[in-house]
């Protein structure tokens, strides 16, 4: 069954499992991968993401929240049953507990402001009994973050 393309009705037509329309050529749509691993296609001289003109057309509540997420975690897979609408949030933690994102540690952290040499020296300079502060201010860094590094919480 197809449904109208928001804002183009009358000429583009979308699917439940994500083959879009075009009524003005009268064929199918060739969608392409993106570098970033969705499928688009190109209509009305714009480029669209399958998975939302997918959301847009057959889930009821796609006005209530702002992005599409794919339930398997399948970015390919842009069939009605497999997509849901979400908050920002929601899918990040979806993307975190199916492995799709996973958080970056250490140095390799772009926010990182020390580097594991760092961390080492903080360590030693601790253990010799320098307090936390004159670390912070040596380092750059606040004092907490001293203290999580002392506390085995922070670079462990």
């Amino acid at each position: 069954m197809y449904k109208e393309v928001r804002g183009l009705e009358g000429k583009y037509s979308v699917d439940e499992n994500g083959n879009v329309f075009s009524h003005i050529s009268g064929r199918k749509l060739t969608s392409y991968l993106a570098d970033v691993g969705y499928y688009y296609v190109r209509m009305a001289g714009k480029t669209r993401s399958v998975h939302r003109l997918v959301a847009e057309a057959f889930l009821p509540d796609f006005l209530e929240k702002p992005q599409v997420n794919h339930i398997d975690g399948d970015k390919l897979n842009n069939r009605i049953s497999n997509l849901e609408m979400v908050t920002a949030s929601e899918n990040a933690t979806h993307a975190f507990k199916m492995g799709l994102r996973v958080g970056v540690k250490g140095e390799n952290n772009g926010k990182a402001k020390l580097s594991a040499e760092d961390v080492t020296t903080i360590k030693s300079l601790l253990l010799k009994g320098e307090t936390g502060r004159s670390i912070a201010r040596k380092f750059e860094v606040s004092q907490a973050t001293i203290s999580l590094i002392k506390s085995g919480k922070m670079w462990i």
